[in-house]
């Protein structure tokens, strides 16, 4: 179904993706089930596992954009620092002094209904963007290091799974999970080298 909205990331046209999680991030897996495929519901293996309560949740086309520590903003601006007085700092109002950053929180804060779960487009991760985080993970270093951008250019966003009080899905400090993918991989529908980040406050 939400490969029928419009995502910037290339979902499969049919099937099903299966999210598996615990809050230690190394123990998670992604499944792919294409349509037409034999499957069987089955009751949670042992009491180790818990069942959430299941929610009807509608999707929505919003706009995001990359949180100031996101390596995209490098590509574009040569660095961080540029991009904070290019962007987050640009002048809006000379009379009243309204940068940017301000007129963006005004958008937020009236925005979602409901928890940020989301499909695609920029993370709100919470500290490290997912892109970066994924990107050393794979072995490189850190912001500066050309390779470290070379490889956040590959991964996007599959899915943000946010705190949701509703159905008791709350892990620590309000938590969230957020699942990475490499391009490649999502082009060839390979998901078992899929990135999740949990992120706390």
């Amino acid at each position: 179904m939400l490969a029928r909205y419009e995502v910037d990331v290339a979902l499969p046209g049919a099937g099903t993706l299966l999210f598996f999680a615990t809050t230690d991030a190394r123990q998670h897996q992604v499944i792919y089930v294409p349509r037409g495929t034999a499957v069987a519901e089955r009751p949670a293996p042992d009491d180790r596992v818990e069942v959430y309560a299941e929610l009807p949740l509608a999707a929505a086309t919003e706009p995001t954009w990359p949180p100031r520590n996101h390596p995209a903003l490098v590509d574009v601006f040569g660095s961080l620092e540029e991009a904070e007085d290019l962007v987050w700092h640009h002048v809006l109002d000379e009379d009243t002094g309204e940068v940017f950053e301000q007129r963006l929180q005004l958008f937020e804060d009236g925005g979602r209904d409901g928890p940020p779960h989301q499909v695609g487009g920029y993370s709100d991760g919470l500290h490290s963007p997912i892109e970066a985080v994924a990107a050393h993970a794979a072995g490189t270093g850190w912001y500066g290091d050309p390779a470290f951008q070379e490889e956040a250019r590959q991964w996007v966003t599959l899915l943000q799974v946010a705190e949701d009080t509703r159905a008791g899905m709350t892990w620590g400090d309000g938590a969230w999970l957020i699942w990475g993918i490499r391009k490649d991989h999502l082009a060839a529908r390979d998901f078992s080298k899929v990135h999740l980040d949990v992120q706390g406050h």
